[in-house]
């Protein structure tokens, strides 16, 4: 169930809001422009709650499953902010990020590094997108 569980969370929090492709000025009526996500805030919110606290289980015993529950949640944190992660993934998991902290830190810790790091750093980008443009 627990790599079900990963399809889905890839399908659901691996969409880009599609208001990115929106110029900044033109984000807030993003709805009138059906530049929506598929699912719900709630939906997507209630995944990362679970993705935390499956990274929050550090004995492998308490979930029986090929992977340990703080590993997948490792792994998919990595996935989900992966090195190739646009500003527009970045920002899309904006309201999620310290959930995705809590629940795999190093992993987080390293996507964001990475980020920096990156000649087109995505990082940055979403500073400037979400903080100074608007």
């Amino acid at each position: 169930h627990l790599d079900l569980f990963e399809e889905v969370v890839f399908e659901v929090l691996g969409e880009t809001d599609p208001k990115y492709e929106l110029p900044p000025d033109e984000r807030w009526c993003a709805s009138i422009h059906e530049k929506v996500l598929k699912y719900s805030k709630l939906l997507r919110h209630s995944l990362v709650e679970t993705i935390a606290l499956l990274g929050s289980k550090s004995s492998p015993d308490l979930i029986p499953d090929h992977i340990a529950p703080a590993r997948r949640a490792e792994r998919l944190v990595r996935k989900l902010l992966s090195k190739d992660s646009s500003w527009q993934r970045w920002a899309s998991l904006s309201r999620h990020l310290a959930l995705l902290a809590e629940a795999a830190p190093e992993a987080f810790i390293e996507a964001i590094e990475g980020g920096l790091r990156a000649p087109d750093s995505p990082i940055l980008k979403l500073w400037w997108y979400k903080y100074v443009a608007n």
